[in-house]
């Protein structure tokens, strides 16, 4: 659990992220810049998958004879990986914007409740394993 929280979170446990909100407040702004910083770059990664795909699938195959889109298996597949990109986008987004509110009650209230403990764990996972899903 302490590498998820370090992974995910910036700190080894809520208790030591709480003592930093109430604490530090300059460490605490750099734990948030970071963890908005790599949410951002994970948005901005699938937001190019999605263009990329998107364009890959709606042009014409330069040599029709070698790659031939006529089963309809491959269009299923890229659908299910625009699905899980823009999870990423719409995620990633909500996770900013929870980033930017996040304070000390908020810690406290996921510290008491292990639903709203595993809540945060999994907005701040959902991200990137929906970007390893897609590229999976």
């Amino acid at each position: 659990m302490a590498a998820v929280c370090l992974v995910l979170l910036g700190a080894p446990s809520f208790e030591k992220l709480q003592e930093i909100i109430k604490k530090d407040k300059a460490a605490w702004s750099k734990i948030k810049k970071v963890l908005t910083d790599r949410t951002n770059n994970v948005n901005v990664v699938a937001a190019l998958v999605v263009a990329s795909s998107a364009s890959f699938v709606t042009t014409t195959a330069s040599t029709p004879y070698i790659s031939q889109w006529n089963p309809e298996f491959p269009y299923f597949c890229m659908l299910g990986g625009f699905g899980c990109a823009m999870l990423v986008i719409v995620s990633g987004f909500a996770q900013v914007i929870f980033l930017s509110m996040i304070g000390s009650r908020d810690i406290e209230m996921a510290q008491k409740s292990w639903l709203k403990r595993h809540q945060v764990l999994v907005s701040h996972s959902l991200p990137l394993s929906g970007l390893v899903t897609y590229f999976g």
